[in-house]
């Protein structure tokens, strides 16, 4: 298990220092999604400006790992502050909670009725 708070959401391509987000990966998630948020807090230490390091997160995805086994990431702080729905603004909340990942699932195979993201599959 890893454990970090995340200070860059490099998905929005804005760097800010308000942001916060405690969380952990199990065995799994710690080999694969862990290298990520490493990949962009390096980058970010770097130098690198917001819109060129999404640039190339996006880029790298091609080269990341897949979880081999479904899994959690474990976000159960008693704070969160991060850019959330419904707006995609900066938010304090408390949100303790659990996110499950499984690998190569559709929303057909968890009965889901959106459309939900899929960052890693497999080709």
């Amino acid at each position: 298990m890893t454990c970090l708070v995340k200070r860059t959401a490099w998905e929005q391509a804005d760097f800010r220092n308000d942001t916060y987000v405690p969380l952990c990966y199990d065995a799994e998630g710690s080999k694969t999604f862990l290298k990520v948020v490493m990949d962009a807090a390096t980058l970010r230490i770097q130098g690198m400006s917001p819109v060129a390091l999404k640039a190339e997160i996006e880029t790298r995805y091609r080269t990341y790992r897949v979880p081999e086994k479904a899994g959690l990431s474990y976000m159960v702080a008693p704070i969160v502050r991060t850019w959330m729905l419904p707006d995609w603004n900066v938010h304090t909340t408390p949100m303790p909670h659990l996110m499950f990942y499984a690998p190569n699932i559709t929303k057909e195979d968890i009965s889901a009725p959106i459309a939900v993201f899929f960052a890693f599959r497999s080709a």
